[in-house]
């Protein structure tokens, strides 16, 4: 004794599957599609950093490709381009790194241009550079004035341990 579909029946039951198979599909959707999207519009880009990057990645580009000279003349040509003083002190940064390059360091220039990002825009950043360019030069009592200064800002900006 088999089962007898009738022609009402097997209508009925191919409804039923394409129904099963359309939410099946719907709910693969909602579950791949809406869990793995990413709304990059609710990111904050602060245009600042955005400037400062850009400048790092044009100074660093020159003196991989070119040499220390060359990234010297990009980061002057960033000071120069800006009025922003963050943006200005930022070049003279990267122009003291530069300057301190491992294979011929000027600790005298580089600290130059440290004190220069300094007087611009303090940051942690130039007093961080400033501590460990004067300890270079062994001026310890500067060195920890300004690592000091360096603890105080990092812990203002609350990008410090914690």
């Amino acid at each position: 004794m088999g089962i007898t579909l009738t022609r009402k029946k097997k209508i009925i039951i191919i409804i039923a599957a394409v129904v099963l198979l359309a939410g099946v599909g719907v709910g693969a959707y909602f579950f791949f599609y809406k869990t793995t999207e990413t709304d990059v519009v609710d990111v904050p880009v602060d245009p600042k950093k955005a400037v400062k990057l850009e400048a790092s990645n044009v100074v660093d580009e020159a003196v991989q490709t070119q040499g220390a000279e060359a990234g010297q003349i990009a980061a002057d040509k960033v000071i120069a381009e800006t009025a922003d003083t963050e943006v200005k002190a930022y070049g003279y940064i990267l122009k003291s790194d530069i300057a301190f390059d491992l294979e011929t360091p000027d600790t005298n220039l580089a600290l130059k241009y440290a004190y220069e990002a300094e007087k611009l825009y303090p940051t942690f950043q130039s007093a961080f550079q400033i501590s460990f360019l004067e300890q270079e030069l062994s001026n310890q009592d500067t060195a920890d004035k300004y690592f000091e200064i360096y603890n105080q800002r990092l812990a203002a900006s609350g990008k410090g341990y914690k």
